[in-house]
This record gives structure tokens, C-alpha cells and sequence, in this order.
């Protein structure tokens, strides 16, 4: 069996990507498979995921030179990446890639994004579609989390040299009990919803709170929590202040990042969680809601459909349509 060498970031920070890399390895490592993990973190915080920075490039230039030496020392090695699907940091990606293939290592990607989220972040620049589509080819294999995700990649990569392999979460999560009218701490007439992202535009916050603010005059039980990171340019402060001026803001709160036991909470205290990005793969978020039973409300984006059946599993509707 091929040793393998993961070229991936753990938390912190804490996003999507980075909790899937650190559930592969633990099953990696539980397995009779040789593992090399190449943390390939750059930040701390996902308020700087974004900016570039001299320590940056010092970073990548080291985790080049492990990539080499794991290259050398085990050339027998399969190697793979979780290439990001924004042209800024997908460029590090690709050299990577690229760098790996001079070399002659076999490069496996796992994807954790859409690819129309790179569309979407490039527009019409055809070279740097060029850029997206020549690495891409580079690889052997790709793996991807769902159907429609793996549709977007043909429009590259032969469907030959894609696999579908749906996200997961941990079978044993945090011992929770799902909020009723038996519990003494809640109060049964109010209908909690909640958000649990960042606070990117693209993950449509601004959406649902243009929804949740009409909605919240007209009923009186109605609760919406908002749980996330800040992006570059935010903070947790700024953000409550925004929310202090809005319509019922004594129901509508937004409480910063969440996480562990207090994130298993917030899924179970509410009657449902909303999701509505205009760009996913297959986010563990709503998997994790459905875990405690808690009712799910996506976007019809990326893989989710996979996920949440209309009508049977959850509710799926447009990207940013307040009224659908």
C-alpha cells in the first residue's frame, strides 16, 4: 500500500477544510496506512486567510521544502492536496501541484469547494481560467463531495479521473438533548432559527437578515441567532453593533464564533438552521444540524440536494432570493 503525504491545514482556524483534514488523518492514522502530514497552516485566524503577507511566502517556501524531502525520501509516495477555489490562494496551491509533478509524484486533490466558486471569483479573465484549468489537468485523480461538484470539474478533468466521496462527521458528537416544552431553561412559544458560517457575503447572511427582520414583526415568537468568524475587515464588535440597529434587534443577535459543546448547543436549542451561501460543496454544517434532529433550509447549491431532499430531508430554495 502507497504511503501518503497530505499537504492540508488543521484548525485553528476552524472552517470546513481544515475540520476534514484533521477527521481524514485520524482515520488515516487508525489505519494500516504510512501518513506524513504536512501542516500546511498559514494563519491562526480566518479574519487573515486572505491577506498576503512577507511571513506568508517564508511559510510556503518551507512546506515546499518538506513536500521535496517527503518526495525523496519516500518516492513511492501518493500526494495529496486541498486545493482552495479562489484564484488568490489556489496560486500557492498550484505551486504545489505543479512543483510536485516536475518532480514526478502522483497528486491527488480533494476538493472542499465548488468550482463555480472560482468562476465566480475570476468572472471572464481567461488567463487565469487557463491558470485554474492547467493545474487541475496536472493532477491523477480528483475527489470530490458530491454530484453536482463533480459535474462543475468536467468541464475540465474527464469524468474518469473523478470520484465521488460524500462529507461525513464523526458517529459519536457531543451529547446533546434537542430543545421541548419539558425543558425548564426554554420557552416553548419561541421559534429559534439559526445561522452558523462566517460572515462572508457569499455565504448570504445579508439574505436571511433582510428575511428574518420582515419576519420577526409580523411574529412575535420568532428568535434568530447568528453564529460565525469574522472575515479581514469585520470584527465581532462591528458586527453587533450592525445588528443593535436593526428591526426587533432583541431577536435578531449575532453572538461571534462558536465552537465544540457550545456549537452542538446552538444546533439543538433550534427549531431550524439556515444555510444560505451562494457557493458550497457539501458543508458539514448541515450535516451537523441534522445530527440532533434540528430541521435544515439550504440553498440549491453545489452538492447540498445530495443532502437535504426538498420536502423529505429539509428545504431547498434559489441563492439569494429573500423571497423564495
Amino acid at each position: 500500500m502507497r504511503p501518503i503525504v497530505l499537504i492540508a491545514p488543521t484548525p485553528p482556524p476552524m472552517h470546513g477544510a481544515a475540520l476534514a483534514t484533521e477527521r481524514l488523518l485520524h482515520v488515516l492514522r487508525s489505519s494500516q496506512v504510512k501518513v506524513t502530514h504536512i501542516n500546511a497552516k498559514y494563519v491562526d485566524s480566518v479574519e487573515d486567510l486572505g491577506a498576503f503577507s512577507l511571513r506568508k511566502v517564508l511559510k510556503m517556501c518551507a512546506f515546499l521544502w518538506r513536500s521535496t524531502v517527503a518526495r525523496i525520501a519516500q518516492p513511492r509516495a501518493l500526494f495529496i492536496v486541498e486545493p482552495a477555489m479562489y484564484f488568490g490562494p489556489f496560486l500557492k496551491d498550484a505551486v504545489f501541484v505543479l512543483w510536485l509533478r516536475l518532480l514526478g509524484a502522483k497528486v491527488i486533490a480533494w476538493h472542499h469547494m465548488a468550482l463555480e466558486s472560482m468562476w465566480s471569483s475570476i468572472g471572464t479573465s481567461a488567463w487565469k481560467r487557463q491558470v485554474v484549468a492547467f493545474t487541475l489537468r496536472r493532477l491523477v485523480h480528483n475527489v470530490v463531495a458530491g454530484s453536482a461538484v463533480s459535474q462543475q470539474l468536467q468541464s475540465i478533468i474527464p469524468s474518469n479521473r473523478i470520484s465521488i466521496i460524500p462529507n461525513g462527521i464523526p458517529a459519536e458528537q457531543p451529547d446533546v438533548s434537542p430543545r421541548s416544552s419539558d425543558d425548564p431553561t426554554s420557552n416553548s412559544s419561541e421559534f429559534r432559527v439559526l445561522y452558523l458560517s462566517n460572515m462572508g457575503e457569499a455565504k448570504g447572511y445579508k439574505v436571511l437578515l433582510e428575511v428574518v427582520e420582515r419576519l420577526c414583526v409580523q411574529y412575535k415568537q420568532l428568535h434568530v441567532d447568528f453564529y460565525g468568524n469574522t472575515l479581514p475587515g469585520q470584527s465581532v464588535e462591528h458586527l453587533q453593533q450592525e445588528f443593535a440597529q436593526l428591526n426587533c434587534s432583541e431577536r435578531i443577535q449575532y453572538h461571534g464564533p462558536v465552537y465544540a459543546q457550545a456549537k452542538a448547543n446552538a444546533y439543538a436549542r433550534a427549531d431550524v438552521f439556515v444555510l444560505p451561501s451562494f457557493n458550497e460543496a457539501f458543508p458539514l454544517t448541515i450535516l451537523e444540524a441534522m445530527s440532533v434532529g434540528t430541521a435544515v433550509i439550504a440553498t440549491d447549491v453545489g452538492s447540498i440536494a445530495d443532502a437535504v431532499e426538498h420536502g423529505t430531508t429539509g428545504f431547498v430554495c434559489n441563492p439569494g432570493s429573500a423571497q423564495d
